[in-house]
């Protein structure tokens, strides 16, 4: 496995395109979730959380919003 970031952050959604949902974290660097699917039930727009991601760079997104990367852990903590 690659190297870990954890952190603070807020979910976004955002409406280009289709819509998406994003993650900045405290420092605003943009997260692209490659794996919402398995994290759908906690996407809310501006929910605060906390959260381990395996940044993914290789990765590109349709959306070129941030870096792609796989949610390993995520907790609401507002």
């Amino acid at each position: 496995m690659r190297g870990l970031t954890t952190g603070f952050g807020t979910i976004v959604h955002n409406l280009e395109k289709r819509g998406f949902y994003g993650i900045i974290d405290d420092n605003n660097q943009r997260y692209f979730p490659v794996n919402c699917k398995q994290i759908k039930h906690l996407l809310r727009d501006r929910k605060r959380i906390q959260f381990s991601l395996e940044p993914l760079p290789e990765v590109s997104n349709i959306y070129r919003w941030g870096i792609s990367a796989r949610v390993v852990a995520i907790q609401v903590i507002d």
